[in-house]
């Protein structure tokens, strides 16, 4: 509890927050993608791999006429969760790489 009051105490006078509160730390997927590519590149693309396998295999799902409506449906939500993801990718790597 004195964490969170002391990560809003700080965010009031310095208009930034401590840091060491476990919400205030994490990374966003983002950052830890850009960090990623800059120190394990072959990690980093192997993950943009499994992520467009999982953009492969929900496709196929979701046209999948065995399934029931809402199952497609649970599909089509992964399928679109990951394209999403796919597509952060493709900016990490863009971002970084013609730097």
């Amino acid at each position: 509890m004195e964490l969170c009051f002391r990560e809003l105490k700080t965010f009031n006078d310095k208009g930034e927050f401590y840091g060491k509160h476990p919400f205030i730390s994490q990374k966003t997927e983002r950052e830890r993608l850009t960090e990623l590519l800059r120190t394990e590149p072959s990690r980093f693309l192997e993950e943009m791999h499994n992520v467009e396998g999982n953009i492969s295999r929900y496709k196929s799902h979701a046209k999948s006429p065995k399934l029931s409506a809402d199952k497609r449906k649970k599909e089509a939500e992964n399928l679109a969760k990951y394209e999403a993801l796919k597509k952060m990718y493709q900016e990490v790597f863009d971002e970084n790489i013609k730097r």
